[in-house]
C-alpha cells in the first residue's frame, strides 16, 4: 500500500498540473487522491491543503477517518469505496454540504453533530442496521435534504417515521435493498405522508398527483371508522324508548 507524505503529495499535484491542480498546496481549491492505494490520511502531509473546497479520497483502502483537521473549508468530500467502519474526525468539516461514504463498512451514523451545513449524506452499500439507533444520529442535521440509505441491513420499520419523517427539509429518500421497505406495510405511501416534502423515493420522483392521493390514503386511515348500520338503529331504537318512557 502507498503512504501518504508531503513529498509524494507534491508530486502528484505535479503530475496533474493539466487537471487544474497546481504544486503549490495552498492555492488548490479541489485534490484528486482516489485510487492511489492509501490506507491513512496523513495529517502531516494534508496540513498545507487549506484551501480545499472538493477532496477526492473514494478507492482507496482508508482503514478510517482522519488527518482532515486543517481542512475547514471542504464542501464536498468523497470517501466511498474504501473499508472504513467508524465515522468520526469529521468535526472540522464545518462548512461540509455533500458527504459520500458508500461501500465502506460503516455500522452506525456517528459523528455528524458540527455538520449542521451538510445537505446531502449517501450511506449506501454499507453495514447500517438492524433497528433505527443505527441511522438516528442523522436528526442531528438541520439542513439534510438528500439521504442515500440503500442496500443495508435496516429493518426497523420506525425508521420511516420516527428518522425519515422528523427530517423536515428531507427531498430525496433512497431505503430500497433494505428489509424495511417489506417490513412497512404499503410502504411508498406511509413514507410519503411522513415525509411531505419528499421528491424522489428511492426509484422514481413523486408527483403532485401522486402526492395528493397518498396524503388522502393517510387522513382515510387515520379517520375514525363509522359505525355500523345495525349499530345506528339500536342508538335511535334506544333513544327513542327513552323519550317514550319520560
Amino acid at each position: 500500500m502507498a503512504e501518504m507524505t508531503e513529498e509524494s503529495l507534491i508530486q502528484l499535484c505535479n503530475s496533474m498540473q493539466n487537471q487544474g491542480i497546481y504544486r503549490t498546496p495552498e492555492i488548490n481549491d479541489k485534490l484528486y487522491l482516489h485510487c492511489q492505494g492509501y490506507r491513512t490520511v496523513s495529517p502531516e502531509a494534508m496540513k498545507r491543503y487549506t484551501g480545499l473546497k472538493v477532496l477526492w479520497l473514494q478507492s482507496n483502502g482508508l482503514t478510517g477517518i482522519q488527518g482532515l483537521d486543517t481542512c475547514t473549508k471542504l464542501r464536498t468530500l468523497y470517501l466511498h469505496e474504501n473499508v472504513i467502519e467508524v465515522m468520526e474526525n469529521l468535526d472540522y468539516l464545518v462548512e461540509l454540504d455533500t458527504l459520500n461514504i458508500s461501500k465502506n463498512f460503516v455500522r452506525k451514523v456517528s459523528g455528524l453533530s458540527k455538520l449542521t451545513r451538510l445537505t446531502t449524506l449517501i450511506l449506501a452499500h454499507n453495514n447500517l442496521g438492524p433497528d433505527k439507533a443505527a441511522v438516528e444520529h442523522v436528526l442531528v442535521l438541520p439542513n439534510l435534504q438528500t439521504l442515500d440509505l440503500q442496500s443495508n441491513r435496516l429493518e426497523d420499520a420506525a425508521i420511516v417515521e420516527e428518522v425519515a419523517g422528523k427530517l423536515a427539509g428531507l427531498r430525496v429518500l433512497y431505503l430500497q435493498g433494505n428489509s424495511v421497505v417489506k417490513a412497512v406495510r404499503h410502504y411508498r405511501k406511509v413514507t410519503l405522508a411522513a415525509c411531505p416534502d419528499l421528491k424522489y423515493l428511492d426509484d422514481r420522483p413523486v408527483f403532485d398527483e401522486e402526492r395528493l392521493r397518498c396524503e388522502a390514503w393517510a387522513r382515510a386511515a387515520t379517520r375514525p371508522p363509522a359505525p355500523a348500520a345495525g349499530a345506528t338503529r339500536d342508538r335511535k331504537s334506544t333513544r327513542l324508548n327513552s323519550s317514550h318512557s319520560q
